[in-house]
């Protein structure tokens, strides 16, 4: 008797082993079979975005005061050796239409600049300079998460109409305020026929409500 128990006891041990070795062998084999998963799509090195995908249009009245330097000057305007600061007051309004891809606000900005002539010439002024109100459209963009602001304006001038461009990139982080470096090209009428400009650097604080 004890040793029929004894038998059925190994037969039934053998039988239990083979079934672990033979899961597993399975689990194995399956996991080596198993498909990798999907790689994830390769993102662009430059992605260009209007708005952030997780972002609203938010459109706000805007105070900016800019302050800059002339860093080039048009050979016909370098009489005018003596550089000053260039001032400027801005409002921005949630005004605006939609261009292309982007959406562009109302802009209204006062520009106060002067250049001196420390020897003039006989017919020469002695300084050039004037306070200018302009008028124009800014457009923001996003390149990866370098917040970028385009800003065109023209206003009217002694002897006629001047323009400004300019490209401004949000600083990180100011609080409520917003602080950006700026570039800009101002071109303007130096005379009845005569057209000059200037590029400068500066940077500008605003704040939004």
């Amino acid at each position: 008797m004890h040793n029929y128990i004894r038998f059925h006891l190994q037969k039934e041990y053998k039988i239990m082993i083979k079934t672990i070795l033979t899961i597993f062998f399975i689990s194995g084999v399956m996991a080596q079979t198993q498909p990798e998963p999907a790689p994830e799509p390769e993102k662009p090195d430059i992605a260009i975005n209007f708005v952030k995908a997780d972002d609203e249009l938010l459109l706000n009245w805007s105070v900016n005061t800019y302050v800059g330097y002339p860093v080039y000057k048009a050979e016909n305007f370098s009489m005018f050796d003596s550089n000053h600061l260039i001032y400027g007051l801005s409002l921005g309004t949630p005004l605006g239409i939609k261009t292309g891809l982007s959406y562009s606000t109302l802009n209204f900005e006062l520009i106060s600049y002067i250049f001196g002539n420390t020897d003039p010439l006989e017919g020469e002024a002695d300084d050039f300079g004037e306070t200018v109100f302009h008028i124009g459209l800014n457009s923001g963009m996003f390149i990866n998460d370098l917040s970028l602001n385009v800003t065109l304006a023209t206003g009217k001038h002694e002897h006629g109409y001047g323009y400004i461009s300019a490209i401004n990139i949000d600083l990180p982080y100011w609080g409520d305020f917003e602080v950006r470096s700026t570039i800009r090209f101002t071109a303007v009428p130096t005379g009845p026929d005569l057209t000059s400009g200037w590029v400068d650097l500066g940077a500008s604080l605003g704040y939004e409500f």
